[in-house]
């Protein structure tokens, strides 16, 4: 389970795979987010890939990184497809039961559709301004850290 630890701290995944992974090509981007998870109490480790093959290798190289406990993935990447990689993800045995976070500048009804049918766990807008971008973080960690049990957790086993 994710969750607060109480009034003003910081919250942590409470698993084994604490590292948040966001695959996100603008580096602007990619510092508001983690601005933001910050802002929100998130102190977990966030690793950084900034295109699909540099998020590839890192998730598939076979080296001694660990698996992510989230994955945001931005759809509009320069190399490849977002909805490439998370099918990929959702193929994995090993990786199928990580949570993906799309988080995009689409609003476009296909991509929409395109992501949850290949696994998305949600697919949320980045906004169109500051105040909409951090209202989205907001909202994501509030769910995903506060709310949901997830797959893996130890107070989600059976």
């Amino acid at each position: 389970m994710l969750h607060a630890n109480g009034g003003s701290e910081m919250l942590r995944l409470v698993s084994n795979y604490q590292t948040l992974l966001v695959i996100e090509d603008d580096v602007d981007d990619y510092r508001l987010i983690e601005s933001a998870f910050r802002k929100y109490g998130v102190e977990n480790d966030i690793v950084h890939k900034s295109s699909g093959a540099d998020a590839m290798d890192y998730l598939f190289g076979g080296g001694t990184h660990k698996k992510p406990g989230f994955i945001f993935l931005d759809l509009n990447l320069g190399d490849m497809s977002g909805i490439d990689i998370l099918i990929k993800i959702k193929e994995s045995d090993t990786l199928r039961d990580v949570p993906v976070v799309i988080f995009t500048t689409s609003h476009n009804p296909d991509d929409v559709k395109a992501c949850y049918w290949a696994g998305a766990n949600a697919y949320v807008r980045k906004g169109d301004n500051l105040d909409d971008f951090h209202a989205a973080i907001k909202a994501l960690t509030g769910f995903w850290f506060e709310v949901a049990l997830v797959n893996g957790s130890a107070e989600a086993k059976p």
